[in-house]
């Protein structure tokens, strides 16, 4: 299982398309759940915009199965997105990419 304690990473595109409040909430999110379980090598976030301008960030793993919505309010409009997001853990590193660029 993985550790997530190498390097933190991001794709050029992450950089680009992800703002750096959302990212910085996905590697929290990361941080806080490895101090209660193990943890996949593959993080999935799933991130969705609500009619009402409320980001939902949907964290998931297949193993152990894992799946947990986070409704982020207050958000500035121009950082909402609709995007899949991996994180990979591959030891030295662990890097952030849109899910297109795997």
């Amino acid at each position: 299982m993985a550790e997530f304690i190498g390097q933190k990473m991001i794709t050029e595109r992450v950089q680009y398309e992800i703002g750096q409040l959302v990212q910085m909430y996905l590697w929290e999110c990361i941080d806080r759940l490895k101090e209660q379980m193990t943890m996949d090598y593959l993080q999935i976030f799933d991130l969705k915009i609500l009619p009402s301008g409320i980001q939902v960030v949907t964290h998931s793993m297949e193993q152990p199965f894992y799946r947990q919505a986070h409704y982020l309010v207050d958000m500035p409009i121009q950082s909402l997105i609709q995007k899949k997001i991996f994180v990979i853990d591959e030891e030295q590193y662990v890097t952030m990419m849109l899910a297109e660029e795997y």
